[in-house]
């Protein structure tokens, strides 16, 4: 079950909209002034640019077995390159 939004952060709780009730003048300004100056989309675009530069970072330093033998390592209870005797 997924926990109330109080329990899970009492910040996200004490900034987040009311669903309960129609949104008036001031849920309009609450809003306008979280896009004036969080700026979302200029966020995401920052996320999306890192995101890409540690994509290609990966990629250029790593082999999809390098990837996909750490993720055996993994699934077999860290036993594989690093954890010991590779089983395979």
């Amino acid at each position: 079950m997924m926990a109330n939004l109080r329990e899970f952060s009492p910040r996200w709780h004490d900034t987040a909209l009311p669903t309960s009730s129609e949104w008036g003048p001031t849920t309009y300004e609450c809003v306008v002034r979280y896009l004036r100056e969080r700026r979302p989309r200029e966020q995401l675009a920052e996320i999306r640019a890192a995101s890409a530069a540690l994509r290609s970072a990966l990629e250029e330093h790593f082999t999809i077995s390098d990837v996909l033998l750490e993720v055996g390592d993994e699934r077999m209870g860290g036993r594989g390159r690093r954890g010991g005797s590779f089983v395979g």
